[in-house]
């Protein structure tokens, strides 16, 4: 029969790779990659890794900032265009011929 202290290691192994496993894909850092050889070392990256937080409740910050700064771009695209058409109509007033006609009557 296999003794206790064999099982124990085995599990303790295991639970130690697969917690590995999970902060490498949530984090992206690529040490799987690095133990299978892959890589040549997972912190060949640094700007990638330093750009992960290891917080959760950063990455949810940085989630909502990025959600907010796109509504808002949204909103500066639609008023950019809202001032274009009215450019173009003022454009058009002040180009017709009557518009200068009357400029010049009410300078007499």
């Amino acid at each position: 029969m296999i003794d206790y202290k064999v099982i124990m290691l085995l599990s303790l192994m295991i639970a130690a790779f697969l917690s590995l496993a999970y902060i490498d894909s949530k984090y992206k850092l690529n040490f799987i990659a690095w133990m299978n050889g892959e890589k040549s070392s997972p912190f060949s990256d640094a700007k990638k890794i330093s750009s992960y937080a290891w917080s959760s409740s950063f990455i949810d910050q940085t989630d909502e900032s990025e959600c907010a700064l796109s509504h808002e771009n949204k909103a500066l695209k639609s008023e950019v265009e809202i001032l274009r058409e009215r450019v173009q109509v003022l454009e058009k007033i002040v180009t017709e011929p009557s518009y200068e006609l009357n400029q010049k009557l009410n300078q007499l």
